[in-house]
């Protein structure tokens, strides 16, 4: 089939905002699953980034680790995932069949395909501030020290209370010792925040931003054609020619929507966590879905 449509930014969003009305408990729902891959990935991406950084401080080996974990994790379990959540939403407008059965492969390989378009963004960021996971480090150093001269000023109390003076020398010298090594972690650390790079992580932003909009002419519609009884593209190339047709002529109106969901999900969140919850994150998860059911010309039919 070779449904395609030519919409605009009115058009497009309000697709994505009847979706969401009309499936927002089911948008509600998969917000939790989604959320909790999403925080995984960015937990395990620092630990192993940690923990490769090592107190060798091999800074390069941290990073790529970290890199990887991301990309790995991504592209194995949380896209094959999401795309399979996102999809019933648009089973579920359709009042149609599920997805189709033995697509996993598939999906992976076009979320590794995508995630590799993002590479030279992520690592351009990553390479602005190099020290990230080295800060981290003495971050956490900081917050023990501080918290062993907490223990050590509660000793002194304790020793002035019971007037015993060794006691008391004894903590004044442990205090010292832990100001002194909070003074040192506080230098090593405001040399670390130093080496960061403003203009590099502009610049990575900057081509992370290209390989998004280069990713919304293609990806999220090839995925959804993979999964889509009505396409049934049961090949890569297929899936991705597809997702191509499905968007061309709209990668504007595309990219305003997306921008525009995106940062309602961001303040709502930022500025206060339940309207994120419960409205900016469940609409941002309709996004892919009412995009794509008005880009194929699925929601006029649906209506007449």
């Amino acid at each position: 089939m070779n449904h395609s449509n030519h919409c605009g930014f009115s058009r497009l969003f309000e697709s994505v905002w009847s979706t969401f009305k009309s499936n927002y408990l089911l948008c509600l729902g998969m917000m939790v699953p989604i959320v909790l891959l999403l925080l995984v990935t960015l937990i395990s991406r620092l630990g192993v980034g940690i923990w490769a950084t090592g107190d060798e401080t091999e800074v390069l080996a941290g990073q790529i680790a970290s890199i990887a974990t991301w990309f790995l994790f991504s592209s194995l379990v949380v896209s094959p995932i999401a795309a399979y959540l996102l999809y019933r939403i648009v089973r579920r407008v359709r009042q149609g069949p599920g997805a189709c059965a033995g697509r996993y492969i598939q999906i992976v390989i076009l979320a590794l395909m995508g995630n590799a378009c993002l590479l030279p963004g992520v690592a351009i960021i990553a390479a602005s501030n190099a020290n990230q996971f080295v800060q981290m480090e003495l971050g956490w150093d900081l917050i023990t020290d501080a918290l062993q001269l907490s223990k050590d000023n509660q000793k002194e109390r304790e020793a002035n209370a019971a007037e015993n003076k060794k006691a008391k020398q004894d903590a004044t010298a442990e205090q010292q010792k832990d100001l002194a090594k909070i003074k040192e972690t506080q230098r090593q650390l405001n040399i670390v925040k130093s080496s960061r790079n403003n203009g590099l992580m502009i610049g990575g932003t900057l081509v992370m931003f290209v390989g998004l909009v280069f990713l919304l002419t293609w990806l999220p519609w090839s995925t959804m054609a993979s999964l889509d009884p009505k396409e049934n593209k049961s090949d890569v190339p297929s899936a991705i020619r597809r997702g191509r047709e499905i968007a061309a002529g709209n990668l504007w109106p595309i990219v305003g929507v997306y921008i525009v969901v995106i940062v309602i999900a961001a303040v709502s969140t930022a500025a206060c966590f339940l309207p994120g919850l419960f409205f900016g994150i469940p609409l941002a998860l309709a996004l892919i879905p009412g995009l794509y059911l008005c880009l194929r010309g699925d929601l006029a039919r649906i209506d007449t």
